[in-house]
């Protein structure tokens, strides 16, 4: 797990000193887009009760809004898609520098005898989207745990106990990953 971190906090770090302009815009952009849908859902159940109720301004009201969320995620999406492009070319334009300083700056030549090293400088150079996108997969983990957290709070809106709904639910679904491993 630390050894995972460490490799987090290195991807965010280059992705910062590539561009930190376009790496805050994604780390801000991701979590709004994937929370305006569940709050989209809470929207769409606003809208039925009040139908059922036959208010029809709350109706509207919430039919307003949920379109006005719409728009702003539609918006915050193109714009978190095209910040993400942007971020994956930079961030492969950096770590190829960094590969060239890197291999340039290593005394004598005897590393590129070695066949060991050859196949891993290879590896980076023909996949460079792999690290590129490396980020953006880390800034969706990010993402998907605060969506996850929001997911717990509306639950608890509803009941209390119903938060721990996902709490146990985690045992169960490593129990049933290291089943199929």
């Amino acid at each position: 797990m630390r050894d995972a971190l460490t490799r987090a906090g290195i991807v965010r770090a280059a992705a910062w000193q590539a561009h930190p302009h376009l790496t805050r815009r994604i780390l801000l952009l991701l979590p709004t887009t994937r929370g305006i849908a569940i709050v989209s859902a809470v929207l769409l159940k606003l809208i039925v009760n009040a139908v059922l109720a036959d208010d029809q301004g709350q109706a509207v009201l919430w039919g307003v809004l949920l379109a006005t969320l719409q728009g702003i995620s539609l918006a915050a999406r193109r714009v978190q898609h095209r910040a993400s492009m942007a971020s994956t070319e930079d961030l492969r334009q950096h770590f190829d520098r960094e590969l060239v300083a890197l291999t340039a700056g290593m005394p004598g030549i005897r590393h590129y005898e070695e066949r060991a090293f050859l196949d891993d400088l290879e590896t980076i150079r023909s996949q460079p989207q792999v690290l590129g996108n490396a980020f953006i997969t880390l800034a969706a983990l990010v993402s998907a745990v605060a969506e996850a957290l929001l997911v717990i709070a509306i639950l608890m809106t509803i009941h209390p106990l119903l938060g721990l709904l996902p709490v146990i639910a985690v045992p169960l679904v490593y129990a049933r990953s290291r089943a199929h491993a």
